[in-house]
């Protein structure tokens, strides 16, 4: 009998030693296995060739090289691009994995200039598509086209754009996607996207989004993008093109978009969230006939079930926040209208507000500032509905918000309420809308927004 027991026990330990061991060589097998490879077109740490296996003393010569489709990177790797400048349109014939994505970098502190395009795009390359790369520390800027192109075709993974400096591109600093393409997820951050739309083409912005996906867009300074030069639709900050549900669950937080020369940003999505961002100067140039400046955050077409919350949107050009979709959220919101726009004549039969209405029912307005410093008749309005039709406003959800309007102050009695019949906060509260809500002058710390630069202004280079 004890022989049996030790045998069963025997028997006991070997199967768990069996499991482990499998449960190890299963762990092993998903982890990539990283290897570093060097770019380095001015030869710092050795002469450059490349046939060279691409080490730090054998370095390749252009980046083509290491994204080609003879390259040995494979997913995991890291391609460090030493300083110099990279002339020409780099293509990708390789893939990372979603857990071990292929990095394009700058080496340690260097500076690496790319005067060309990063193109992901599988009809230029004999249909490869590209899938789950991230750029950090490039700066690009393309004379030709886009600075980061990422069209045709339906992506799965993540692409990842991380402290980039994409600045003076002929086109868009960044495009992704045509007709009804997914890009997946595309993660951009801690970039500098500027002075973007720099050529002959109109109608490109500082991030121009035809791609349906999911875009997580965080702490970014895109600005001053657009060609005042020309009238155009598009010369935006962020422009999402017209489509149901473009962007989902998407997050675009912590950003600065600054006098673009049209709307800063575009919004077409569904369940995403749009906070703590700072949008200020953006339409002031906008000279599209009929339009007479254009706006700070735009929620467009059928976006719904979004909250946007926690933002500044002041001093465009047109409405600072325009409204449409159904059964979006807004807190926590400042939205300060005090600039007048000027780069046209503007017919006295023209409207401004600081909120504009389009579309929509089911909104929910908490907690938010809406002011109007602006002294001229016409101008001064807080709050406004498309045709000033009152069940635009009656269909929302009103309370606990602040109202302000300086003309309204200099001239007691007159509106600062555009919708028919409802020109005051009293009068919205009439429709037993707006209750807690008042008509206070908001302390702001400080009153001022940034002037624009000179143009063209030197940018500084990411370190």
């Amino acid at each position: 009998m004890l022989n049996i027991l030790k045998l069963k026990i025997k028997l006991i330990v070997m199967a768990f030693v069996l499991v482990v061991s499998g449960l190890f060589l299963i762990n092993t097998k998903t982890q990539a296995i990283s290897t570093s490879y060097y770019v380095d077109t001015a030869s710092i740490g050795g002469a450059c060739n490349n046939n060279n296996p691409g080490t730090i003393t054998q370095p390749w010569c252009t980046i083509q090289k290491a994204t080609g489709n003879n390259s040995s990177v494979v997913a995991g790797d890291t391609i460090y691009v030493r300083a110099g400048t990279y002339n020409g349109t780099v293509d990708f014939y390789k893939s990372g994995t979603v857990g071990n994505p292929i990095i394009l970098t700058a080496y340690q502190n260097e500076v690496v200039n790319i005067s060309g395009e990063l193109r992901i795009d599988p009809n230029s390359i004999g249909g490869y598509l590209a899938e789950n790369w991230t750029f950090s520390k490039l700066n690009i800027s393309n004379p030709n086209r886009d600075g980061i192109h990422i069209t045709n075709g339906n992506h799965t993974g993540i692409i990842t754009i991380d402290g980039c400096n994409i600045s003076h591109n002929h086109a868009n600093g960044i495009l992704t996607g045509w007709g009804n393409n997914n890009v997946g997820t595309l993660i951009v951050r801690n970039s500098i996207i500027q002075y973007n739309d720099v050529g002959d083409e109109a109608g490109n912005s500082g991030m121009t989004l035809y791609a349906y996906g999911t875009y997580i867009i965080q702490n970014n300074n895109i600005s001053y993008n657009g060609d005042i030069n020309r009238t155009s639709s598009m010369n935006k900050g962020i422009n999402m093109y017209p489509g149901e549900n473009r962007c989902s669950n998407c997050i675009i937080s912590d950003n600065i978009l600054f006098y673009n020369v049209e709307t800063g940003m575009d919004f077409h999505g569904n369940y995403g969230q749009i906070y703590g961002n700072i949008i200020i100067g953006n339409g002031q140039n906008d000279t599209e006939a009929g339009e007479y400046g254009d706006g700070g955050l735009a929620i467009q077409g059928t976006s719904s079930y979004n909250k946007i919350y926690n933002n500044v949107i002041a001093s465009s050009g047109g409405y600072d926040l325009s409204v449409s979709g159904n059964a979006n959220k807004f807190f926590n919101n400042i939205v300060y209208k005090n600039f007048n726009y000027t780069a046209t004549p503007v017919p006295p039969s023209h409207y401004y507000s600081a909120v504009m209405i389009w579309n929509g029912s089911g909104h929910v307005f908490r907690y938010n500032t809406f002011a109007n410093t602006l002294m001229t008749s016409g101008r001064q309005y807080d709050l406004m509905t498309y045709e000033f039709n009152p069940s635009l406003y009656t269909n929302q959800s009103w309370s606990n918000n602040a109202y302000y309007s300086s003309y309204a102050v200099s001239n007691p009695g007159s509106a600062y309420i555009k919708i028919n019949e409802l020109p005051d906060l009293q009068a919205l509260q009439n429709t037993g809308n707006d209750q807690h809500s008042v008509f206070s002058e908001p302390e702001f710390i400080n009153n001022k927004t940034p002037a624009p630069p000179v143009p063209d202004a030197p940018l500084p280079k990411n370190s």
